[in-house]
């Protein structure tokens, strides 16, 4: 428990030391969750959750061609 407390000690005095350090690595770590957050959203939403009903219903599979009078 005491080499915990040094550890935080020191840990800190190190953050005061250098407060543009500690500013920019935060900046850097917010800004790399935020945009992790946002990329997992994106395709979460739009590969990852299935297709409303109403596209399925047609009865046609997704991976079935689609072929047109002018394509024959």
């Amino acid at each position: 428990m005491e080499q915990l407390t040094r550890d935080v000690r020191f840990g800190l005095r190190m953050i005061c030391a250098s407060p543009g350090f500690t500013a920019a690595a935060i900046l850097m770590l917010a800004l790399g969750i935020g945009a992790t957050t946002a990329i997992f959203s994106f395709v979460d939403a739009v590969l990852l959750k299935p297709l409303p009903n109403a596209l399925l219903t047609s009865g046609r599979s997704l991976r079935e061609p689609i072929v047109t009078e002018s394509l024959r």
